[in-house]
């Protein structure tokens, strides 16, 4: 499920720029919108928020349909969803970073294939180890909120204030990082007319 809810998260950014882009109403989309920087965090945190809703609804279907999952599990998820909803805005950051390199380079989806890979690989069977790194957690993205609900689920640590401080640095440092790509590849394509020429 928490791969779901970031997976999505990730993918939704890159993909509506490029399908903007592919269609040719990127310019119009970015005229309009009063700050396209906004817009994109909105489709990444609706899209956050309906993942969520999904793994909502199916831990309620294996309640009633598995015999082993145990009611307690939903009271985990639920007690898990704010850090991880207040976590995505990390991925959704570097989800920003990856699509703006679809305003230059065209052909940018086996590239953003591979970096969907690499990273959730990563924060799928390396967020403990990533989690002994106070430096890594705060520059990999989604890091710390991973090995959190991972130890927390498995009943190996509580989550700390620590913990949100840290993912909450992971965010900024994200979202910035974003924000700085995007200006400048939307500043390289208004220059080069890459962005009106459809």
């Amino acid at each position: 499920m928490i791969w779901l809810i970031t997976n999505n998260s990730f993918i939704a950014i890159i993909e509506s720029i490029m399908k903007e882009n592919t269609q040719g109403t990127l310019e119009q989309l970015y005229l309009n919108a009063r700050s396209f920087y906004s817009l994109l965090i909105i489709k990444g945190v609706a899209v956050s928020i309906l993942s969520i809703i999904e793994s909502m609804v199916t831990l309620s279907l294996c309640l009633l349909f598995v015999p082993n999952v145990k009611f307690s599990m939903m009271l985990q998820w639920i007690y898990v969803l704010p850090l991880l909803f207040i976590a995505i805005f990390s991925l959704i950051g570097i989800g920003i970073t990856c699509a703006s390199f679809a305003l230059k380079y065209k052909n940018i989806s086996n590239f953003y294939s591979m970096v969907s890979s690499i990273l959730f690989g990563i924060l799928t069977y390396g967020a403990i180890f990533l989690n002994k790194k106070l430096i890594l957690t705060i520059l990999f993205p989604f890091a710390k909120a991973n090995a959190t609900i991972q130890l927390f689920l498995r009943g190996k640590a509580p989550i700390s204030v620590n913990a949100y401080i840290i993912i909450i640095i992971n965010d900024l440092l994200m979202m910035a990082l974003g924000y700085v790509v995007l200006k400048y590849y939307l500043k390289e394509s208004k220059m080069s007319g890459s962005l009106s020429k459809f």
